[in-house]
């Protein structure tokens, strides 16, 4: 990564505007716990180029990482505002309202997601913690039990499952 991270740097000193090298940085220097510094970078991809969506979500995730939720969740909702098809910035924005204890806006970014990617095992699985979160069991089972058969092999979809006295598919 130390070499990825010593060639997006001269990228960017050949070409100061160049996009996707502030944010290859950026996504790079967060892969490597250099949360602040990343920052930087994808602050500057925005100022760049304010319509790059992936720049807003790079920016969530990097918030989300040092737990600042609200603004996090700016980030997430700009990204989502300028690609409505972001299915990973929708993904994002329901675990930071989860983590919010916003439980119906976490249900319906996890919906947005299965609207845009509907085999997204992780999103029904989420999407299952929200409603069981919201004392709806029945259809928090349900999307247990989608994500179990879009990924049978997940035992956290199990355990879920038989703690809800549901019977896991084989």
């Amino acid at each position: 990564m130390d070499e990825a991270i010593t060639h997006f740097r001269k990228a960017i000193l050949i070409s100061p505007d160049y996009v996707d090298a502030h944010n290859n940085l950026g996504n790079a220097l967060l892969q490597t716990g250099k949360t602040e510094e990343a920052l930087i970078y994808l602050n500057k991809v925005i100022e760049i180029n304010p319509k790059f969506a992936k720049a807003y979500s790079n920016m969530g995730v990097a918030l989300l990482q040092m737990n600042r939720l609200d603004e996090a969740r700016v980030y997430f909702q700009k990204a989502v505002e300028i690609k409505p098809d972001y299915a990973e910035a929708h993904f994002n924005l329901g675990g930071v309202f989860g983590l919010q204890g916003n439980w119906d806006e976490a249900v319906q970014e996890y919906r947005s997601v299965l609207e845009l990617s509907p085999n997204s095992h992780q999103a029904h699985y989420q999407l299952g913690n929200a409603l069981q979160k919201q004392d709806k069991l029945t259809d928090a089972i349900a999307e247990y039990q989608e994500a179990l058969r879009l990924n049978p092999q997940d035992e956290k979809v199990r355990k879920q499952l038989r703690a809800l006295g549901a019977n896991p598919m084989p």
